[in-house]
């Protein structure tokens, strides 16, 4: 009875037991046949190993056993050998060499040519750029380009004006005739009030302006330094209105019937007005004042204030 008891209070244990014991037998029983298997293979194996170690022991060559020809490889010590010794050693004594002279490797490294880099505008002095505007009025002075009097063979009447007797180039005071008849005839009056001016007369003329003004670039404003008039050339001309003589060289002529007219139609005679307003020469606005510019002789003498003029 207590064989049972401790049988049932112990089920579990008892059952774990059992199925150990049925585990092993059954594992004994594969592994017998296994083992002797196994060990007959190693006494195979240690014969044959005898067999090869010694060599009397093995059966002789036949046609049947003799090995298949195997060509013949190339020994170490024949070729691998000195083949990698020589390479190491010259391996080694281009590492010395590059050891002992540093300078060596340098001179063996590429070349690589220095990246060209533009120095910063804020680093270096560089030239101011100079436009051609700049150039063109660098000739002047006081905005005033110099000009050639005109000889006396070019020159013709023009008629009086008050005392003073006028002369202009031919080409301009032939076109100002026609350009005044014109004018005539649709009743307005100009009147050519100065032509050409010698250098001497200019001279007079600038010295009162100074006197007026204070100095001389005040003065470069109103009247050209000497040798720097257009008026030297007989191609300018000061004109006025024989309505209202009063305004003559005033700049209250820009309201007089002739300036209206001369603005519409002195450029079909080949006149045009020398210093309109803000002109980059700098001189004061003249109304009054205008230049003949329709003939090659007359461009080529004024080119240079014209380019000016075209930039206004």
């Amino acid at each position: 009875m207590k064989i049972i008891k401790f049988l049932q209070s112990n089920f579990q244990i008892v059952n774990f037991f059992i199925a150990s014991v049925i585990v092993g037998i059954l594992f004994g029983w594969w592994y017998l046949p296994q083992s002797s298997e196994s060990s007959s293979e190693v006494q195979d194996q240690e014969k044959s190993t005898s067999s090869v170690n010694n060599p009397s022991e093995n059966p002789p060559l036949t046609d049947e056993n003799k090995p298949p020809e195997i060509s013949s490889l190339p020994t170490p010590t024949e070729s691998v050998a000195p083949s990698v010794e020589s390479n190491v050693s010259s391996v080694t004594e281009s590492l010395n060499s590059a050891l002992n002279s540093p300078q060596t490797i340098e001179n063996q490294l590429p070349q690589i040519p220095q990246q060209q880099v533009n120095p910063s505008p804020s680093t270096t002095n560089q030239p101011k750029q100079i436009s051609p505007t700049e150039t063109i009025l660098a000739q002047t002075v006081y905005g005033h380009f110099p000009f050639s009097e005109a000889t006396k063979e070019r020159l013709i009447n023009m008629g009086k004006y008050y005392h003073r007797t006028e002369f202009l180039d031919r080409e301009a005071g032939e076109a100002f005739k026609r350009m005044k008849a014109d004018a005539q005839a649709q009743g307005v009056d100009l009147v050519l009030i100065s032509g050409f001016r010698s250098i001497s007369d200019q001279a007079k003329l600038f010295e009162k302006q100074i006197q007026k003004r204070g100095s001389k670039e005040a003065a470069s404003k109103l009247s050209a330094p000497p040798g720097h008039s257009e008026h030297h050339t007989g191609y300018a001309l000061d004109i006025g209105d024989g309505k209202q003589p009063s305004l003559d060289l005033k700049f209250q002529f820009e309201n007089t019937e002739a300036y209206r007219w001369l603005v519409n139609n002195a450029y079909k005679y080949g006149f045009e007005l020398s210093f309109p307003k803000n002109n980059i020469q700098g001189v004061s606005f003249e109304p009054w004042h205008w230049r003949y510019v329709g003939s090659n002789r007359a461009n080529s003498i004024f080119a240079l204030p014209r380019t000016l003029l075209y930039q206004n």
